[in-house]
């Protein structure tokens, strides 16, 4: 299922029911507050980044001294449904009574703030390219996908990784593609972003099996949470064999441990043998735990979403559990002999975090 062009949704259900409840406390709490004078504006289009990597910021917090209806909108799904069931009149309303409080941000999606960066951009790297690609007509992006894939899917919002400069760095004024970019908050002029969804800030369109680009003809190449969603991952490395110059550099950060999750599918986590395995042709210099991937994460997330699959009469128990009672057993068997309610975990969570999986099926004639 897509959404419309100018909204995104990058939370989870269960992220949406946690802002939802922190929704109401909030409104209880400033019932009284005066309301607060807000200034509207537009994007200031000389907001950029001139430092070593220039940049256009598109997302910025929400603040009285600046909001604008429409980008508050569209990265704020929860107001946007609140709208709908008439809990508020418009974004302002909302954050005029509440939202000010609530560290919110805003989105500017619209072409014209980047469209003359991003003609420049692909223009200065139109030697890197297979020739004949088409432009889309909406966001002005090498389109090699067409009517092939849904235009606008829910898709990661997010910015880089601090180390993906480290990266970079290595070959500034180079051919640099970011693969599987999302939609990305700050619009970077020297990065390429390919992508299948058609955001504003995709600069090329295209499967990762079949990349548009020459034998060669990339400096560099670096992949941020994207591989685990691949279909055929082995597919796409050898493909960026093809495309990368000697001597270039590859940056792959995907999941391990990770809980099944994202848009269209979670097909492969990856340990780090795994991962080196689909890369032969390259020399490994480092490997380990991103920085966003430390195991503290996965015990957050695993937590955090078998809480939320039990049945809401359970979900205080497992709360109130301490880590030493829960290793006090010897092994997981006894502790579901124990506390027989962690066997009501919901079908769909225990999937997305079970420790083996298995399937059966009939070969087809």
């Amino acid at each position: 299922m897509t959404q419309p062009a100018d909204v995104f949704d990058p939370l989870n259900s269960g992220a949406r029911n946690v802002l939802r409840a922190a929704h109401r406390t909030l409104e209880e709490a400033t019932k009284e507050a005066p309301t607060p004078a807000v200034t509207l504006v537009e994007h200031d289009r000389a907001k950029m980044s001139a430092g070593p990597w220039a940049y256009t910021k598109l997302v910025e917090p929400a603040t009285t001294d600046r909001f604008n209806e429409k980008a508050y909108l569209a990265i704020n799904p929860d107001i946007r449904n609140a709208i709908a069931t008439g809990q508020y009149a418009s974004g302002l309303d909302q954050f005029t009574k509440i939202g000010h409080t609530q560290n919110r941000k805003m989105f500017f999606n619209d072409i014209d703030i980047i469209a003359d960066i991003k003609r420049s951009k692909l223009d200065r790297f139109k030697d890197a390219f297979l020739p004949g690609i088409l432009t889309n007509p909406r966001t002005f992006a090498l389109d090699t996908v067409g009517d092939q894939f849904a235009e606008d899917v829910p898709i990661s919002a997010w910015g880089y990784n601090p180390n993906i400069f480290e990266v970079v760095n290595r070959h500034r004024g180079g051919v640099i593609v970011d693969l599987g970019a999302g939609l990305r908050p700050e619009y970077f002029h020297d990065i390429i972003n390919l992508e299948l969804g058609n955001f504003i800030t995709t600069d090329v369109r295209s499967f990762g099996e079949t990349l548009p680009f020459k034998d060669q003809s990339i400096d560099c190449l670096f992949s941020i949470a994207v591989f685990e969603h691949v279909m055929r991952p082995w597919d796409v490395a050898k493909e960026i064999k093809r495309v990368m110059k000697p001597g270039g550099t590859i940056h792959i950060d995907t999941a391990f441990m990770a809980v099944r999750h994202g848009y269209p599918n979670h097909y492969y986590n990856m340990t780090l043998e795994g991962l080196a395995n689909l890369f032969p042709y390259v020399e490994v210099e480092k490997t380990g735990a991103s920085v966003f991937g430390h195991a503290t994460y996965s015990l957050y997330w695993m937590a955090r979403n078998f809480r939320d699959g039990l049945p809401e009469q359970n979900k205080g128990e497992f709360e109130n559990m301490t880590i030493k009672e829960f290793l006090s057993f010897s092994d997981p068997h006894y502790v579901l002999e124990a506390k027989p309610y962690l066997r009501e975990l919901s079908k769909t969570a225990n999937d997305d975090m079970a420790f083996n999986i298995s399937m059966t099926g009939t070969v087809r004639s």
